[in-house]
């Protein structure tokens, strides 16, 4: 999506994480689990968005895009903040020191490894 402004870039993107959070909770409810989907954002504007009823003085912004307002106000989920040093997203958006690297790796349950595959095939002759 063509964005104006990096508060409309962050509702884009929780929108879209809602939908597939709230598809995610109803087929939990179907296996008879209680899940509550919350959705972290690091934009605060963003979140002041999601929060509210209409666009406020927000321009440029699609009606769809406010029907994340309808999904926080009914509880279907939350919106809450991520401070930077815990938003495992900026690993693949930004540049990052090694430890936070290192963190945000761990967090996503990978690691680093060195070397080649051993079933990588081998390119030079």
């Amino acid at each position: 999506c063509v964005t104006l402004s990096s508060t409309e870039a962050e509702l884009i993107a929780a929108v879209k994480t809602s939908t597939e959070l709230i598809g995610v909770s109803q087929l939990a409810h179907d296996w008879g689990l209680k899940v509550v989907g919350r959705v972290q954002v690091d934009s605060s504007a963003a979140i002041a968005v999601a929060s509210r009823r209409g666009n406020g003085k927000l321009r440029h912004v699609r009606v769809g895009n406010l029907w994340i307002q309808e999904q926080v106000e009914a509880e279907e989920l939350s919106i809450k903040k991520v401070p930077g040093e815990w938003n495992p997203a900026d690993l693949l958006t930004k540049g990052l020191a090694k430890l936070k690297n290192e963190r945000f790796t761990n967090m996503a349950g990978q690691r680093f490894l060195d070397g080649r595959s051993e079933v990588c095939p081998n390119l030079v002759g």
